[in-house]
């Protein structure tokens, strides 16, 4: 009978760890939804609330960069 109470505690402490992860999630999402609408009502504005991220130049294997003229590719 004992085992049976302490199964149902383990059993209940497992639920509400995952019920706290869950609202956690969703706290973290709405954040990241809030930050998201600001920056673009900021960018729409015309005052960037963050910076754009840097340009990326692409990924080329030194194969493809052998066949590629070097006038023809962008300035970083």
């Amino acid at each position: 009978m004992s085992y049976v109470a302490a199964l149902a505690l383990v059993v209940l402490g497992l639920c509400v760890l995952a019920f706290a992860q869950v609202v956690r999630w969703l706290i973290r999402e709405h954040a990241r939804e809030r930050n998201l609408m600001l920056n673009q009502i900021m960018h729409l504005a015309g005052r960037t609330w963050q910076p754009p991220p840097p340009p990326t130049p692409p990924d080329l294997v030194d194969d493809e960069l052998a066949l590629v003229d070097p006038a023809q590719l962008p300035d970083y």
